[in-house]
């Protein structure tokens, strides 16, 4: 319409000003908590606009450089280079500028930086780390959960920053060049293997990943395979512990007990 004033016309295509999200953003992550979205790029977090995914206008500089990130029970959880960090998801926050990061006090640098090697647990996460998988819970202090299980020497044999990480029915399973094994979570439900909380595992993938329902899929050089979906049960080796006695002693006997094999 020739008739409409300039300012009008203006008024009629003026848009809001969003920021699109970086080229380079890695581990674009949902926090539900949060209603919005999260990424990284070198020591940044950075954070969409709550319920509007587009715009992406803040950001948290952190100390170290981001390797991989992961969101569980409200929080969002950071491994770097250095420190790991948590960063409060509060749902109340009207704006992703209100986030704030509590640095945690030990450094425990991420081995193979990436979204294999971080996972959310269902009291925290988990990473991999040169010195053993790093449990995180909420602010308390991190811990290694494989420290009694292996030496330092066994754990660099493992080739850490190869590991890929994986929950299902309970486990945290952990795969790497040359070795696997799966740890029963506290507080799992998964009535399997009740008394076993560490297994050492044949299988070498390439990569790993639970499904949205809640399948566990390895995948191989050629193919997708799904783990305890198989028509017939696998061989498995079991090997005692060394057993020391105070005193001699004569074993006449041995008992196993098998459940569903």
């Amino acid at each position: 319409d020739s008739g409409l004033l300039n300012e009008n016309l203006y008024e009629g295509l003026e848009e809001d000003v969003v920021i699109a999200p970086l080229a380079e953003l890695q581990g674009i992550t949902a926090v539900a908590s949060m209603r919005c979205f999260a990424g990284y790029a070198g020591k940044r977090l950075f954070f969409s606009e709550n319920n509007t995914p587009g715009n992406w206008p803040h950001y948290l500089t952190l100390d170290d450089n981001i390797c991989g990130i992961v969101e569980s029970n409200g929080m969002l959880y950071v491994a770097t280079d250095g420190h790991p960090y948590v960063v409060a998801a509060l749902s109340d926050c009207e704006s992703a500028s209100c986030r704030q990061a509590v640095r945690l006090p030990e450094a425990l640098p991420m081995a193979g930086c990436g979204p294999h090697a971080i996972v959310a647990l269902p009291q925290g996460a988990a990473y991999v780390s040169h010195k053993g998988l790093v449990g995180i819970a909420g602010r308390s202090a991190p811990t290694i959960i494989t420290q009694s299980l292996y030496s330092a020497e066994q754990w660099q044999r493992m080739v850490p920053k190869s590991m890929r990480l994986a929950v299902h029915a309970g486990k945290l399973f952990c795969f790497c060049q040359y070795s696997a094994f799966v740890l029963t979570l506290s507080g799992g439900s998964s009535a399997e293997w009740a008394l076993d909380n560490h297994t050492e595992l044949s299988d070498r993938p390439l990569d790993v990943f639970t499904t949205r329902t809640g399948e566990l899929i390895l995948r191989t050089a050629t193919e997708l395979q799904q783990w305890n979906a198989g028509v017939k049960r696998r061989p498995h080796l079991w090997e005692s512990p060394e057993l020391v006695a105070p005193a001699e002693l004569n074993f006449g006997a041995g008992h196993v007990n098998l459940r569903g094999g």
